[in-house]
């Protein structure tokens, strides 16, 4: 009976681990250590099962390669705003944080803006520019 009862617990367990480890992959951005605490188990048991889906293939490579909480932070923040990679670095405490994107892009995890408007102007580099008159036009009201 207590057999029983410790499986039917390591089920569930198994199966709450499965529902947080779907939940993280999504967010993607998110450290071993991290990871660990949501599902309750101690760091190196979450490395070598984390290494052990990686390399069946369950998983990402990236997932969960970060290492810091505080590099998390900047690269959301870097996300989600309007400043630029050398203010974002300033304010978290990072020298090169441009460096830092490439090499996470490098690894496979881009880090795009999600805002439309980042304060520069985005021009369509295809056709000529509204209201202004194409370069023709303006010189045939010379003529």
């Amino acid at each position: 009976m207590a057999a029983m009862a410790t499986s039917a617990a390591m089920a569930t367990n198994t199966l709450n681990a499965m529902a947080h480890l779907r939940r993280a992959e999504k967010v993607e951005l998110v450290t071993k250590r991290q990871l660990a605490q949501m599902l309750n188990i101690k760091y190196e048991v979450c490395d070598w099962h984390l290494s052990q889906l990686k390399r069946a293939g369950h998983l990402s490579k990236t997932f969960a390669t970060l290492r810091s909480d505080n590099i998390i932070k900047a690269l959301c923040f870097y996300k989600n705003s309007s400043l630029s990679a050398n203010a974002v670095g300033s304010r978290f405490g990072y020298k090169n944080f441009s460096s830092i994107l490439n090499y996470q892009k490098q690894k496979g995890i881009n880090i795009d803006k999600t805002l439309e408007s980042s304060g520069r102007l985005k021009l369509d580099q295809g056709g000529p520019i509204e209201g202004f008159p194409s370069l023709s036009q303006s010189f045939d009201s010379q003529a």
